[in-house]
């Protein structure tokens, strides 16, 4: 300890075993508290950041699938080698690949009086319906069906753009019947 000496008096000053003042050591603990201050805002951040990533990936993989969706059953509509049975049967076996839960969903389409239903076909409380027409007036009705056991996990049964999916291949099928009629 070095001793020093105050207007005529003698005190004593603290040191550290390293040989730092008191006040250096508090300002590099303030220094050091500001540094994990910040360091802690830019980890916060980055978890925003990466959640949002995640979140906006999910997005764009629902979107994916629902785009294959609709390039496989137009590919499936505008098939002159199989009659329109076969087709409409295709369309509600491949249609679930399209929603963001397809083990859990299943497909029923009613129509002129024909009904085609994919392999795990149940009626739940959990549906989409859209109808569909031929000059002006209707001819069936499509409907998608999501398994209670899926519920477990998921924000919202069926999404916006689920439904919009839905509406555009009730227009193929109406456009496909109109034009193999």
């Amino acid at each position: 300890m070095k001793w020093i000496c105050f207007k005529g008096k003698r005190k004593s000053r603290v040191s550290s075993p390293t040989g730092l003042r008191e006040q250096d050591l508090l300002n590099a603990l303030k220094e050091a508290q500001e540094e994990l201050l910040v360091a802690h805002a830019k980890i916060e951040e980055y978890k925003w950041l990466e959640n949002a990533l995640r979140r906006r990936t999910w997005e764009l993989n629902e979107r994916d699938k629902e785009l294959r969706c609709i390039y496989t059953l137009s590919g499936h509509l505008n098939n002159p080698e199989f009659n329109m049975e076969q087709i409409l049967d295709s369309v509600v076996k491949e249609m679930p690949q399209g929603w963001q839960n397809p083990k859990a969903t299943c497909v029923r389409l009613t129509i002129e009086g024909k009904e085609y239903k994919s392999a795990n076909f149940r009626q739940t409380e959990l549906k989409q319906t859209a109808d569909i027409f031929r000059d002006g007036e209707q001819i069936g009705v499509l409907e998608v069906y999501l398994l209670p056991k899926s519920m477990l996990n998921c924000d919202q049964p069926f999404l916006n753009e689920e439904q919009n999916l839905l509406k555009t291949i009730t227009l193929l099928i109406s456009k496909f019947v109109t034009h193999r009629k």
